[in-house]
């Protein structure tokens, strides 16, 4: 059988709640370009700042009349946001209101639906504490790297005191005056291009499609930031080498596969091929799982393609051919921003497959984590994606558990190095 429907079911949505939070909140902000990142981080720490870590943020902006309305997804925690602040280049006051959000993906529905999305900012911070005051390192997606000072407010506060140590910042962090900003990051970016909209456009959370899945770091990367933009998949379809029983390309046992499937709550779609697979067999097997239910039902699919023009172009072609259209939600992504982003977010991977033409066999079952992004050679992608490496997600912010399993032996087949990873 070349198409099997293997696992996964629906998972039923919570209510939304939200929080209302009475009074207005204060702060003192500064923000500016940073130029040297590694430079601030180290003066922040030399001052006694603790280090708190990256988190990655989704602001999703929405068409209001006065001051400014978004919601904040950030790692495992969403609220609604309000704010007014002046448009200066100086420390100075804003004013918002918090609010925790339980089922984010519905609120963004119904605020999409009633007011319109004005822009969605995805960022990655890294936060760090120093006497109340919290220092931001950020990097924007499609505005590049900055720095922000919040100096939290007591209620009964005059401000002086939050003054006075976003003042002692400014100067410790030597962020000179030429460099604040008095923009919001979501004003410069439809200020830089104002055609900007979210990378799944608010019509396409009605679109039923389902993902192409790897078991790897960029499909994970995919799933979730769609899961963010309020898009749930409706399959995930894998290609399986019938001959080997595993992933195609990344090695990885079926049985690992469908725990991975179980986990997301989605049915898997397999379209098994034969080793070695020429495109007239692959084409003919996927257009059999587009005829058959689940796949039947979709009009597109998502890939975690990030910069190779020729690979989506196939893509897009036979996905025409098929009557579907792809969607890409990380395409165009800094792939070093990006391969930062996973590790900050909680997610956790294994090398599984790698091209000993491009990377040593010894990086073969080791954890895609901060040591490994140091010490790959300068002409390997961070994220792999000219074919140097293939990875094994088995815990993130997708899962609701991780899933078990451990490395094994390490052997070569085809001109490629491949770690077994065994369940536990």
């Amino acid at each position: 059988m070349a198409v099997q429907v293997v696992s996964g079911q629906r998972l039923a949505a919570t209510p939304v709640t939200i929080t209302c939070v009475e009074t207005p909140r204060r702060n003192i902000e500064l923000k500016a370009r940073d130029p040297d990142p590694a430079r601030s981080l180290q003066a922040a720490l030399q001052m006694g700042a603790s280090d708190e870590g990256w988190l990655h943020q989704t602001d999703t902006y929405f068409r209001v009349r006065n001051g400014r309305l978004k919601l904040r997804e950030e790692d495992t925690t969403s609220h609604l946001i309000s704010y007014e602040r002046s448009d200066e280049t100086v420390a100075r006051e804003s004013r918002y209101r918090l609010a925790p959000v339980s089922d984010p993906a519905g609120l963004k529905d119904a605020l999409s639906d009633a007011l319109g999305v004005l822009v969605v900012v995805e960022k990655s911070r890294r936060l760090l504490l120093w006497h109340g005051v919290r220092i931001h390192l950020d990097e924007v997606r499609g505005l590049g790297s900055f720095i922000e000072i919040e100096a939290v407010a007591d209620p009964a506060s005059d401000l002086s005191a939050e003054h006075r140590r976003a003042s002692e910042l400014q100067d410790a962090l030597a962020i000179t005056s030429d460099r604040i900003v008095a923009f919001s990051y979501s004003d410069e970016l439809l200020r830089v291009d104002p055609d900007r909209r979210p990378e799944v456009q608010v019509g396409d959370m009605t679109v039923r499609s389902a993902l192409s899945w790897s078991g790897g770091k960029d499909s994970a990367l995919t799933l979730w930031t769609l899961r963010r933009q309020g898009v749930e998949p409706e399959a995930l379809i894998t290609t399986v080498t019938d001959a080997y029983d595993r992933i195609s390309m990344h090695g990885v046992r079926r049985e690992l596969l469908a725990k991975q499937a179980d986990a997301i709550g989605a049915p898997l779609v397999e379209v098994r091929i034969p080793p070695a697979c020429v495109n007239d067999v692959y084409e003919a097997r996927m257009a059999q799982a587009f005829a058959c239910p689940p796949l039947s039902d979709v009009e597109a699919v998502a890939f975690g393609d990030l910069f190779l023009e020729d690979v989506r172009a196939y893509r897009e072609e036979r996905l025409a051919a098929n009557d579907r259209r792809g969607l890409f939600p990380l395409w165009g992504r800094d792939t070093s921003v990006l391969a930062w982003e996973f590790i900050a977010a909680g997610f956790q991977a294994t090398i599984v497959c790698l091209d000993p033409r491009a990377l040593d066999a010894s990086f073969a079952g080791r954890a895609y984590d901060e040591q490994l992004l140091a010490d790959l050679p300068a002409s390997v992608d961070p994220c792999g994606e000219n074919g140097e490496f293939h990875t094994f997600v088995h815990a993130g912010p997708i899962f609701p558990e991780p899933i078990e399993c451990e490395t094994g032996e390490v052997i070569e087949r085809e001109g490629f190095v491949f770690c077994d990873l065994i369940p536990v």
